[in-house]
């Protein structure tokens, strides 16, 4: 695994390399690694724009034998112009306009690039019709919590907050929604969870609003809760927060844009809702329901085993890469 970012945590690092992982951090530092064993490369999965465009021409140069897989996480390009369209801001319109030309890079010297979702990969090819696209969903394993509807309280948002939609939509939710579920449930208190939370977010804490930040382990928070809110209003690719929450048996409130890619029915598998009048309504309801409240429970679960647990994931990359697989096997001597 190489990552670009020199400032990595130190933990993080630590954690992979027990998991067995071979770690290269740094550009000078994963350059002289692809010099002296590129050659010896079947695949290179590269993530990201900026990453594609700084690490593309390096792997071609010394990796020549390696077929090079763009993943694209989530459409930046698609992102930033929601956000510009949303805010009628013009250095987002900007910032779409350069991501858009950081992607053709990845879209179009990769031999293939992987969507997160069908609804991503038609977006990506009605841009790059030439880009070769494949699906691979975010992975979640179900495990279900035991605590029942009766033991849980309040609300709760995790995401790291480096990424702008996350602050929007916390921003909107406190301001513009949760004063409306208040004056129906005045004792509900929404947890604030995630990475890097700027003054604007620090700024929402109150006596119903505990912003917590990073947590090594958001589980206990998800299982304490009784609903995950994704007020994204703007925002591309799948929301990892979803699928993570509703792999925990923890029910959903959303708009469009986050369960966007998804599959996801509103009244089946969450509830989605768009403005501020029908989002705080639709807490609301879920809130006070416990019925509903275990049918989007069941239906959540199942839909994310069906669709994006491990099984499901690793037949898909089976598929997708089964030519490096067997050159894997060979040079290892394994036969099955």
């Amino acid at each position: 695994f190489a990552s670009d970012r020199l400032e990595n945590a130190v933990t993080h690092i630590e954690a992979a390399k027990k998991l067995g992982v071979k770690m290269l951090v740094g550009y000078t530092e994963i350059r002289a690694h692809l010099e002296q064993w590129g050659s010896g490369y079947a695949l290179a999965i590269i993530s990201r724009p900026e990453i594609a465009s700084a690490y593309i021409p390096l792997v071609r140069a010394y990796a020549p034998y390696a077929e090079v897989v763009y993943d694209s996480v989530d459409l930046h390009c698609l992102r930033f112009r929601r956000a510009a369209e949303l805010k009628n801001d013009p250095q987002e319109a900007r910032r779409a306009k350069w991501y858009f030309q950081l992607e053709t890079i990845g879209f179009t010297f990769a031999d293939r690039a992987l969507a997160i979702s069908e609804t991503e990969k038609q977006a990506i090819l009605q841009r790059w019709p030439e880009a070769v696209v494949e699906v691979v969903p975010t992975v979640h394993s179900v495990r279900i919590s035991p605590m029942p509807w009766v033991a849980r309280k309040g609300l709760v948002f995790i995401g790291g907050y480096d990424h702008e939609p996350n602050v929007d939509a916390v921003v909107w939710f406190v301001q513009e929604v949760f004063p409306r579920v208040l004056e129906q449930i005045p004792d509900v208190r929404f947890t604030i969870l995630g990475s890097r939370p700027p003054e604007s977010v620090k700024r929402l804490a109150s006596k119903n609003v505990n912003v917590v930040g990073w947590v090594p382990d958001p589980e206990p928070y998800f299982e304490a809760s009784r609903i995950s809110v994704a007020p994204l209003r703007y925002g591309a690719g799948m929301k990892g927060k979803i699928g993570h929450a509703m792999s925990l048996g923890l029910p959903v409130v959303t708009t469009q844009i986050g369960a966007e890619g998804m599959q996801l029915a509103d009244g089946a598998h969450t509830l989605i809702a768009n403005d501020a009048t029908a989002f705080s309504a639709a807490v609301v309801r879920l809130y006070n329901d416990e019925a509903l409240w275990t049918s989007l429970q069941r239906s959540a679960a199942a839909h994310i085993e069906r669709n994006f647990s491990e099984g499901a994931v690793h037949n898909i990359l089976r598929r997708l890469f089964a030519d490096e697989i067997a050159s894997a096997k060979a040079a290892s001597g394994v036969t099955a």
